[in-house]
């Protein structure tokens, strides 16, 4: 199948979207495997752009969103590069409103999540929270991208096999490096349209950029 999508990760190579199987599906994202196991993500404009991820518009998205198995040829579109900045610029007033909504946010897991960040303990956020990607998933992704950025490793192991496939997929990514593209603006800019990414996916991914920036 032919398709001209609105922007694409610069990674993704011709074989990566070759027979692929469709593993869920929702309003404005769904997402496929291939066969050596790499998800494919296909979001809907105006969604940001995830690792081996694509950005369709509404038709494409509906026609891809409802195939069991299929192959992709990509004939168009802006490739974008998924690189982190050199340095990063986060403004205190975007920083005071990641805090502020991270107080409002509900999570079943919450109480136990604030007392793991309190204590230091990420290692233990692995998997923990509800949803496709667990909200302590979700803050490790936002640490491991602001340490990265400084040029520090994380002093604690990851086991990615510890929470689902896709949020295993996102936090692999992140150890390799690749992060999606509001991320890498909130990094750049204090650029809070990552908040807006799920429940509490976004939110959380922010606090652990924070939290991982005042850990110098």
């Amino acid at each position: 199948m032919l398709i001209e999508p609105f922007s694409y990760d610069r990674d993704i190579q011709p074989d990566y979207l070759k027979n692929l199987t469709l593993e869920n599906a929702y309003e404005h994202s769904c997402y496929f495997t291939n066969r050596d196991g790499l998800i494919i993500t296909v979001l809907q404009y105006p969604n940001r752009i995830v690792p081996y991820g694509l950005v369709c518009g509404e038709s494409e998205f509906e026609i891809l969103r409802n195939q069991k198995h299929m192959s992709l040829v990509i004939t168009g579109g802006r490739a974008v590069s998924l690189t982190l900045p050199g340095e990063v610029n986060i403004p205190a007033d975007s920083a005071s409103r990641v805090l502020e909504m991270w107080e409002r946010c509900y999570d079943d897991f919450k109480e136990f999540l604030n007392s793991a960040i309190t204590n230091g303990e990420f290692g233990k956020l692995v998997g923990l929270g509800s949803g496709l990607t667990p909200a302590g998933d979700d803050f490790l992704v936002g640490y491991i991208a602001s340490r990265e950025v400084l040029g520090k490793k994380i002093p604690f192991e990851i086991d990615c096999s510890r929470t689902t496939k896709l949020s295993g997929h996102i936090l692999s990514n992140a150890l390799r490096g690749k992060f999606s593209s509001a991320v890498i603006d909130f990094l750049k800019s204090g650029d809070l349209s990552l908040l807006s990414f799920g429940k509490t996916s976004g939110v959380a991914t922010a606090l652990g950029i924070l939290k991982g920036l005042l850990n110098k």
